[in-house]
């Protein structure tokens, strides 16, 4: 908002508030493109030497697959490195809702110059 405030200057001040998330989020992932194929394979290998070679009964069963997951997701953890989200926005926290009001407040303004008509730009809400 315009303020009517005395500025002792040939502008005037401008009133905004800021509301803003506490914690940047961090976001993390991995693309299996980046894999290293063969380093994966060797770390499977190595990791199902871990399952038990004989399945007589059910937990048997339960206990080798739970060493299969558990060897094939290592594999690939080890194998594909985790990669940071980049973002080719300077400003992360721009958004389109951001967009819709500074355009809409630069059209205020712009109208207000061309006419003097400094009500409606300084009392817009937004």
């Amino acid at each position: 908002m315009v303020s009517d405030e005395p500025s002792m200057s040939d502008h005037r001040h401008i009133n905004f508030d800021i509301k803003s998330c506490s914690s940047m989020e961090t976001v993390t992932y991995r693309n299996p493109r980046c894999t290293s194929w063969d380093s994966f394979q060797n770390n499977l290998e190595s990791n199902l030497e871990l399952v038990p070679k004989s399945i007589k009964t059910r937990v048997d069963l339960d206990l080798a697959v739970d060493a299969v997951s558990r060897g094939t997701i290592s594999a690939f953890e080890d194998s594909c490195p985790l990669r940071v989200k980049t973002t080719r926005r300077k400003a992360p926290w721009w958004n389109s809702r951001l967009k819709r009001l500074r355009d809409k407040t630069r059209k205020l303004f712009n109208r207000a110059k061309a006419t003097r008509e400094w009500d409606i730009y300084k009392k817009s809400p937004n």
